[in-house]
């Protein structure tokens, strides 16, 4: 609610225009964002929030039930106390806590007052009290105090005011004068406009309208305070909750109604006159704007309330036994809750206020759904994933309860992250206690009776990790697993971030735009805070202004369901034995079982010990694939549902975007997107139709080639293969089930139907082809679309020829690849020492092989990622045919050889590239390893040597878009739990970044950034020129009617973003962060002895050179000499010494680094002398001679 106040109030004086960009040298530049000095700024932030005395924890729950309770002589008590801390230490660390503890507990006060009031005269005495609270509020305090929060204050002691008068019936006439000149002159007091506070008001205190006009009853009435609000009512459940369920039924109730035609509303807007459809697309969307505010109330955290109102549907495929057993769970959870003692039970009465004043109840029905919703899925869940989901759930009530709504501004300082994993830790705890299977039920096996319910334990964290790192677990009865799959609102439970029934909001800012809100951030990070510090420098720059008009256009893209394939989707999900990729029914889907071994029919133990070993591999892989194949299927009958419910009325979508760090887009929708699957993407299509025009019906039959066929056809090859297939596209379309089912052949099946089908209906079109109105999307591609870049970066025509970056017949890059591959191995079989194996791989080289190696060999893959991909590939062909590819050599070892001739031969293929790859690496590895005299200040230990370093790779995107590689070491906390102990990582916590993720992701993170900004130039100007425009990374895709256009466009647009300096560009940016920057390299004793003696003379002086010559010996003296490195520069200057610097950590191989030669020597304290030098970023790789205009000519560069 904070950040919609911030954002009503913003919107009325507009907001600060951005700036232009820049340069590198303002300190407001993203790109002088120092990474030391971000994260203690939110390790700061985070203090003040931070409640960490046992005592005033307990005297905070306190408060908040005297607030509650009403009982205000003791709130103001407790008040009086907080706000006395605030008067002693201010020079203290504590200080800037105990104003914060002040503010949030008065600012839930001042809450409370704003949602409830008696209209008593002692009511508003109390009121007066908290008006001077407010008022008075000592310098000191306000200076302290985040400036969102004080106009939040603010804003609510003027709805305090106005529900009072709200409250008072004309024979109070005197008080209702009174309170209406306290809101008047505390507006005027504080600088709130009428105008904006009756967007507050319209927004959240739509009840109180009639007494802000009366309030205010010269200023004119706008429109959305008057706005009707829809009645969801009926879809919720007992406790103020909604399901998955109920929230898609209210979707599909909530149509919009027009003149009583209750066709598609797609339908409806095509027959409209041109002059009718924008009136009813104001209207319809209007409406939709309300359906999106219940949608987003409701969707951060669906449960099913277990309660029997409005759910009898539900429970018509769900056991009425097994109904009454789960009221019996809920119900004895919530009776051990109200147990609680909060004198013995320390861990939870610091948190009593939220299971004894939010009731029991209700919290009880949020820890069963939450605990069976994550395990029926799976069979268990993390702990601190799931203590974290039943936050969100506990946050989402409380701000739906009317009562409880003030205490959800200040949440999160009264219940952070750490707090909730020890408060649900502790109810978690009480629920497994709680919750037991029943001891006479003949649906269960004997062994299950009285069993509990669910299971504490511990798992390692992930398949690959190791034994010793282990996460908390809770798993659920397998038996139950199984007789409650068909309860499906327990399986959907949680949060859904849904496509949008209207446009979303535009985006002005990193916190303003997308869901109405607020529901997604714009930049997607696993570190979201410290991403967040970076990309709001580069907003306060206009950085970021392009950004906003990308995301802004891609979100205002309307979409509809294809109803016709939603049905196909819909009758696959019925069948029994599953369908294509969908698995078959829960019930269908049956737990693996094995016998365990007995040690007694084995002759010795370790026959004994393989075959147990054995058992546990197999009964893995065997759980791991039925777990895998439940969680698709319960995936597919979500999408489905959620498919249903826009479908029902025709309705429009929208998918708002955002980016994550490297800029690339995605849709920030859970799921049903054009970045989803082949079946998803086959059920989207645009809202708007277009006629074909001359040329849409042939790109319509090359998007079905080319989604059908596994090799790219040419335009002349498409038609034909339609033409040859018409017969089978034909048959698919009027009966998918019947015959053959050709079109589950293709690659890309569903796309395939929904292209036979409306094939069909052009050829049974009455008119021109031209004239058809369509709506299906037309993809281009890109061939192998980080290799393209790369080509255009080096300059290398032989490559760019490979990938179609220049005019001529189609090259296949896979083709070319494999041609390389089959002669190098064909060489091999003459070798003596490899013709064993050269001949075992021969058969197996094909392009499917090794398709997806050459691929991903452009985003950094690794010689064992490229064998790990064959192997899958290999296993695959073995399974389907059935036999062993060698009995001489295993298939790990054949992939491994047959990788290593990929690479090779893309290599040999792509110099080019991996010439790039090379200076990309190396640069980066001198710019993580350097330090500066600024960033050691804020370090108690620097060891120059070692492998901690803690500035992350950055640059800046073309856009101004800030690139920042936050790969780092997780700094763990251990919270003792009454559950268990639970691991978090502390991301406020200073820690050195993982060289090695930073070094193999500096490649493909600048590839990335690269087809993002080129995705973001083609959608600024496809809609500049009117196209409907979507993007999958580098699949562009429009209407076939504006392919023509749009091939035009990605051309234009791939030409001017490579004639932009793009290398020079980065180089400039890694000079600039490391202008202040020192690196050690090393000076070899032997070739400067008078320069090394000089070094140790001058280290004497200081004393800090050591007899012993070791790294570690010589720590101290490269810290002094980083303050002052004048006198070790004239030194270099003077005698001019061949520098050496390590490129691999743990290697004593250096490469000279004064001059890019390509000399390397060893190097050993023993034999040369560390010193520091300002960094040296590498020149730039030279360039070959391609023409990049030459793209504007290339037919099948994007196809």
């Amino acid at each position: 609610m904070l950040r919609r106040i911030s954002r009503l109030l913003s919107s009325v004086p507009k907001l600060e225009p951005l700036r232009p960009q820049l340069e590198r040298s303002d300190p407001r530049n993203a790109l002088n964002t120092d990474f030391i000095d971000t994260v203690n700024s939110i390790a700061s932030e985070q203090k003040r929030f931070t409640i960490t005395n046992y005592d005033t924890r307990i005297r905070v729950n306190h408060y908040l039930q005297a607030v509650f309770q009403r009982d205000f002589n003791q709130a103001f008590d407790l008040l009086g106390k907080f706000r006395d801390k605030c008067k002693v230490n201010r020079t203290h660390t504590s200080f800037a806590r105990n104003v914060q503890l002040y503010v949030s507990c008065l600012s839930t006060l001042v809450a409370h007052f704003a949602s409830t009031s008696d209209g008593s005269e002692r009511e508003f005495n109390e009121l007066g009290n908290v008006k001077d609270m407010v008022e008075l509020l000592p310098g000191y305090v306000v200076l302290n105090v985040l400036q969102d929060q004080l106009t939040q204050l603010r804003i609510h002691l003027l709805v305090a005011y106005c529900r009072h008068f709200d409250k008072l019936s004309k024979k109070h006439a005197l008080r209702r004068q009174r309170a209406r000149k306290l809101t008047i002159y505390l507006a005027e007091k504080y600088g709130i406009t009428p105008q904006s506070f009756e967007q507050v008001v319209a927004s959240e205190y739509s009840e109180l309208t009639d007494s802000f006009r009366a309030l205010w009853p010269n200023l004119k009435a706008k429109s959305e305070l008057s706005e009707k609000k829809l009645d969801v009512q009926p879809f919720l459940n007992k406790n103020g909750s909604m399901s998955f369920t109920s929230l898609c039924d209210f979707i599909s109730s909530s149509r919009f109604q027009f003149d009583g035609d209750n066709r598609p509303m797609h339908e409806i807007y095509d027959s409209l006159p041109q002059s009718q459809r924008n009136d009813f697309i104001d209207a319809y969307l209007n409406h939709n704007r309300l359906r999106q505010i219940e949608v987003e109330k409701y969707c951060g955290a669906l449960q099913d309330s277990l309660a029997p109102k409005r759910q009898e549907s539900t429970f018509q495929k769900f056991s009425i036994v097994h109904r009454h057993w789960l009221l019996q769970w809920n119900a004895a959870i919530c009776e051990n809750i109200k147990a609680l003692d909060t004198e013995t039970n320390r861990s939870l009465s610091k948190f009593a206020f939220f299971y004894t004043t939010y009731p029991a109840e209700k919290l009880a029905s949020i820890v069963l759904t939450s605990m069976l919703s994550a395990t029926l899925k799976s069979g268990l869940v993390g702990t601190l994933k799931l203590a974290k989901a039943m936050l969100t759930s506990l946050k989402q009530s409380i701000r739906l309860d009317p009562e409880l709504k003030p205490v959800s501004q200040q949440l999160n300082h009264y219940l952070n992250e750490d707090d909730s994993i020890e408060f649900f830790c502790g109810i978690i705890k009480l629920a497994t206690e709680s919750c037991k299977l029943p001891t006479d039920s003949e649906m269960l096996s004997k062994s299950s009776h009285g069993q509990p319910l669910f299971s504490v334990g511990y798992a390692k964290s992930t398949q690959d990790s190791s034994p010793y790192h282990r996460m908390g677990i809770i798993s659920l009865n397998q038996e139950i697993i199984i007789l409650f799959q068909s309860y499906k609102d327990l399986l959907h439970s949680g949060s859904v971030l849904l496509p949008m029934l209207c446009p979303p909001e535009k985006w002005t800012s990193p916190t303003h735009g997308g869901y109405l809100e607020g529901l997604a951030p714009m930049v997607r990070s696993s570190d979201e805070q410290t991403t967040s510090k970076y990309i709001n420098k580069a907003h306060a720059t206009g950085q970021l202004q392009s950004l906003y008009d990308v995301l802004t256009q891609l979100g205002s893209l309307p979409w509809t369901i294809n109803k016709e394939m939603l049905d196909i989707f819909t009758e696959c999900l019925k069948k029994p034995e599953g369908f294509l990729l969908i698995p078959p029914p829960l019930s269908e889907l049956h737990p693996p079982f094995f016998e365990m071994p007995k040690k007694s029919l084995y002759e010795s133990d370790s026959e004994y010990e393989g075959h147990r070993r054995a058992y546990y591999k197999h009964k893995r892989e065997a759980e791991n694939e039925y777990f895998g194949l439940r969680g698709n299927r319960i995936s597919y009958e979500l999408m489905n549902k959620v498919a249903s419910c826009y479908a029902d009325n025709g309705d429009v979508l929208y998918l708002p975007h955002n980016v994550d760090f490297r800029g690339r887009v995605y849709p920030a929708v859970s799921f049903l997107s054009h970045h989803n699957e082949d079946m998803i993407r086959s059920m989207l299509m645009f809202w708007d139709a277009k006629p074909l025009g001359p040329h849409g019906y042939k790109w319509i039959k090359y998007q079905l080639a080319n989604l059908y066929s596994k090799a790219k056809l040419d335009m002349e090859q498409s038609i034909a293969f339609v033409s040859e297939n018409m017969g089978n596209i034909i048959a698919s379309a009027s009966g998918p089930f019947d015959g053959d089912q050709w079109w589950t052949k293709g690659d890309n099946p569903w796309q395939s139907l929904a292209l036979c089908k409306e094939i069909h209906l052009i050829e049974n079109f009455g008119g021109s082809d031209a004239d058809y109105m369509s709506r299906i999307p037309v993809h281009q591609d890109g061939t192998c679309n980080g290799l393209q870049h790369y080509a255009a970066l080096g300059g290398d025509e032989a490559a760019a020829r490979s990938v179609n970056l220049l005019p001529g017949d189609r090259n296949d890059i896979y083709l070319k690849v494999l041609e390389i591959v089959k002669r190098k191995i064909l060489d091999d079989v003459e070798n003596e020492s490899t013709k064993d194996i050269a001949r075992i791989s021969q058969p197996l080289l094909l392009r499917k092989l090794i398709k997806r190696t050459v691929m991903t060999t452009v985003y950094g893959v690794t010689h064992f990622g490229a064998a790990r991909q064959i192997q899958e590939n290999i296993e695959s062909l073995t399974n389907k045919t059935h036999n062993t590819v060698s009995s001489e050599y295993t298939e790990s070892q054949i992939a491994t050889y047959i990788a290593r001739n990929v690479l090779q031969s893309i290599t040999e293929l792509f110099s080019g590239a991996q010439a790039i790859q090379d200076w990309l690496l190396r640069n980066c590895l001198r710019c993580l390893k350097s330090f500066s005299s600024h960033n050691l200040h804020s370090l108690k230990k620097v060891d120059f040597f070692g492998l901690k370093h803690y500035q992350p790779m950055m640059w800046s995107s073309l856009s101004g878009f800030p690139v920042v590689q936050l790969y780092r070491h997780d700094v763990k906390k251990e919270i003792v739990t009454p559950l268990q102990k639970v691991s978090v990582v502390q991301r406020s916590r200073v820690s050195h970044m993982n060289l090695r993720k930073q070094l193999n992701a500096v490649a493909p993170n600048f590839i990335h950034s690269l087809d993002a900004i080129h995705l973001q130039m083609t959608c600024l100007e496809a809609n500049r020129q009117g196209l409907s425009f979507a993007g999958v990374h580098d699949s562009f895709w429009t209407h076939a009617c504006d392919v023509p256009k749009l091939n035009k466009i990605i051309r234009q647009e791939f030409v001017r973003l490579h004639h932009s300096q793009i290398i020079r560009n980065l180089r400039d940016d890694m000079i600039y962060t490391n202008r202040n920057a020192m690196q050690v390299v090393w000076v070899n004793n032997s070739e400067s002895p008078a320069l090394v003696e000089a070094f140790q003379l001058m280290r004497q002086q200081y004393g800090a050179e050591q007899t012993r010559r070791g790294k570690m010996s010589f720590n101290e003296s490269l810290r002094v000499e980083i303050e002052n490195p004048r006198p070790v520069l004239a030194l270099i200057e003077e005698h001019k010494p061949r520098l050496w610097f390590q490129n691999k950590n743990g290697k004593t191989l250096a490469e000279r680094y004064d001059a890019d030669v390509g000399e390397e020597q060893n190097v050993s304290p023993k034999t040369h002398t560390p010193v520091l030098v300002p960094v040296r970023i590498l020149p730039e790789p030279p360039v070959g001679k391609l023409d990049i205009d030459k793209v504007l000519e290339s037919e099948y560069f994007f196809s």
